[in-house]
């Protein structure tokens, strides 16, 4: 049986993996030439600085006129997941600037993993700013692997250091209301990042700054400018110039053509 065969009428058993396929090898492309420019040193399109990235500096700057901490946590998963790779690069950024501004930097994880390569983030950044006396292995803590039981955890921690700033950057479920709630009794500014669609609305309502969805790789591939992940981001953002133009043709031609346009029959093959 090919992958065109029918069954019981009902078409082919892949209609249109022929134009997915041609569209998954153009982002290939399109992410290599982007990878190649990057490496020659030629020009990129710039990235777009999201109001929750610029607002880092300032979260670090409040903490720091208060005389308090800031913390920040990634979520609740390990690093296969890629919410949590994206929040390093908003990690070494806060470090850094903790490190400049001398502010304790608070980071809470709920994985063992996460855990050990944040603090080697942390102790990185110090190093990199040039203050390592100032890094303190004790504000880097692993709490617990159960949700709740972390979020506890976090709830004690905002009791006892008071933050002035909470950043909220990965992967969350509804333990994350648990976080909001003690950051707003704590008098925290709050910023969160997730993909997660069932846990958007919350952070919406809840923080001061929401990055949504696709924005928080938008992010970590700005403030790291590392040029793998700013190629990887401009070539989706061109792609989906090129699907939405493909969309728009689809669109008239069947207007004008109706339901036996070529197009639409390539799309189909």
């Amino acid at each position: 049986m090919s992958w065109n065969t029918p069954v019981n009428g009902a078409g082919p058993l892949l209609p249109g993996y022929l134009g997915s396929a041609l569209l998954a090898a153009l982002l290939l492309v399109l992410t290599l030439l982007c990878l190649v420019r990057a490496r020659r040193g030629l020009r990129l399109p710039q990235l777009r600085r999201l109001p929750g990235i610029r607002i880092l500096e300032e979260m670090v700057g409040r903490a720091t006129e208060m005389g308090r901490p800031v913390h920040m946590t990634p979520g609740t998963d390990d690093p296969r997941n890629p919410q949590i790779l994206a929040s390093f690069p908003i990690l070494r950024q806060l470090a850094m600037a903790a490190a400049r501004y001398d502010t304790p930097l608070l980071h809470t994880s709920a994985d063992q993993i996460v855990y050990a390569l944040s603090d080697a983030t942390v102790q990185q950044s110090y190093i990199e700013a040039g203050r390592p006396a100032l890094y303190d292995p004790e504000n880097v803590r692993y709490l617990s692997d159960n949700p709740f039981a972390y979020a506890a955890g976090v709830m004690g921690l905002f009791k006892r250091e008071r933050p002035a700033a909470n950043v909220m950057f990965g992967n969350f479920g509804a333990e994350a209301l648990l976080l909001i709630e003690a950051g707003a009794e704590a008098g925290s500014l709050q910023l969160a990042a997730t993909s997660n669609i069932f846990q958007l609305p919350f952070f919406v309502a809840g923080c001061d700054y929401t990055l949504i969805g696709e924005e928080m790789y938008v992010a970590a591939a700005s403030v790291s400018g590392d040029p793998v992940l700013r190629s990887t981001v401009i070539a989706q953002d061109w792609m989906r110039l090129v699907v939405a133009l493909l969309v728009l043709a689809g669109a008239l031609a069947h207007t004008l053509a109706g339901p036996a346009d070529p197009l639409r029959r390539w799309l189909q093959r």
